[in-house]
């Protein structure tokens, strides 16, 4: 054999062991990365909206808002760092705003919410890169944004909610006279357009929507739920949120009590999620593509927190305390939301809470 054909040869075999090596390596990477262990990254203090505290976006950044001692919160993000934390920044406020706070992140990092004027009325907003914007110069709030940028919420007119959308071409759609009702508000805006929200008929009977192309639906079909509150809509036009048909204790019939629920809307039928509680009820507040669905669920035997985090998978309810633990957090009591990875976050209660409310976000 010629030198030329050895050094060939060798090369040969030294080629197909690096191939070898680095295909290993790549596996090895991929499978450490799609078996690595669920971990748990505490956000510190959050303030809530309502039941629900904070958003994700596929990057992992967060949004939400930051508590502030006697005055109302700040808005604010979080995006992920190189030490694998999450880093904190304020969103920018202008005008006489003593707070504020983030209720949606889409995509490309463009955050809506709202802020509170000194005379603790709340004016809605976006945080674009160039800074915030008012949105309206009624009160109100902006509670969802899509990726396209469309924006939805309510504005208040003669003392009214009415559900409206900001398209990303400028314009303003009003839906309240679309949905009827002495007011209505729209939670979540997919990236098809459609809408979900709630419609308040009267007090304390509040019915769900989906507005999808001019479409109507009602989501009121539910055990005669006085109250069916959506929180939010995935691109299949699957919605899911919280009813109620009674406010105070559960009404119970043949063993059947009417108290209230997390539930799931696809295409014609609304159907309760599955609940570990028998007496409090579930709520579901997020909801990703895949159709995997996160809330907060009630332990009816609890002595201290009664709530706990939960996911919806394939038709079963998983706590999320199962997957991963955090030493400075006692317990997971929300889910907020879910993105397409499957990463969520949510509140949870710091072992030496005080009273204070922690946000996290769970890798899994």
């Amino acid at each position: 054999m010629s030198l030329i054909a050895r050094i060939a040869g060798r090369d040969t075999v030294r080629s197909r062991r690096v191939v070898l090596a680095l295909a290993c390596m790549l596996w090895c990477g991929m499978t450490t990365a799609a078996f690595a262990a669920p971990r748990i990254v505490d956000l510190g203090p959050v303030t809530r909206e309502g039941i629900k505290a904070l958003t994700v976006n596929r990057y992992d950044e967060v949004a939400g808002a930051v508590p502030r001692p006697g005055s109302p919160g700040r808005a604010a993000v979080w995006t992920p760092n190189a030490t694998g934390g999450m880093s904190r920044r304020l969103l920018p406020v202008v005008g006489d705003c003593i707070g504020s706070a983030a209720t949606d992140i889409n995509d490309a990092g463009t955050v809506v919410g709202y802020v509170t004027k000194a005379d603790f009325t709340d004016r809605p907003v976006v945080w674009r890169a160039d800074g915030m914007h008012r949105l309206s110069r009624h009160n109100g709030r902006a509670r969802g944004i899509n990726n396209a940028g469309d924006i939805v919420g309510e504005i208040e007119i003669a003392g009214a909610g009415h559900a409206v959308v900001w398209h990303r071409d400028g314009s303003i759609s009003d839906l309240s006279a679309r949905l009827g009702g002495v007011g209505s508000v729209a939670m979540a805006i997919n990236e098809r357009g459609a809408v979900t929200g709630f419609i308040i008929v009267r007090p304390f009977h509040f019915v769900g929507f989906l507005l999808s192309h001019g479409h109507l639906v009602r989501l009121d079909r539910l055990h005669s739920a006085n109250i069916t509150e959506p929180w939010a809509i995935n691109l299949h036009e699957k919605v899911v949120g919280h009813w109620e048909c009674n406010i105070g204790p559960p009404k119970c019939a043949q063993n059947v009590c009417c108290r209230g629920d997390g539930f799931t809307y696809r295409t014609g039928a609304i159907h309760s999620l599955p609940s570990f509680s028998k007496f409090s009820g579930a709520s579901a507040l997020g909801l990703n593509d895949r159709g995997v669905a996160v809330g907060v669920d009630t332990d009816d035997n609890a002595t201290e927190n009664p709530f706990f985090a939960v996911m919806w998978r394939a038709g079963s309810e998983i706590r999320l305390d199962n997957f991963a633990s955090n030493p400075g957090l006692a317990q997971l009591t929300s889910a907020d939301d879910i993105n397409a990875s499957g990463t969520i976050v949510g509140q949870a209660q710091p072992v030496a809470s005080g009273g204070i409310i922690s946000g996290y976000i769970l890798y899994r």
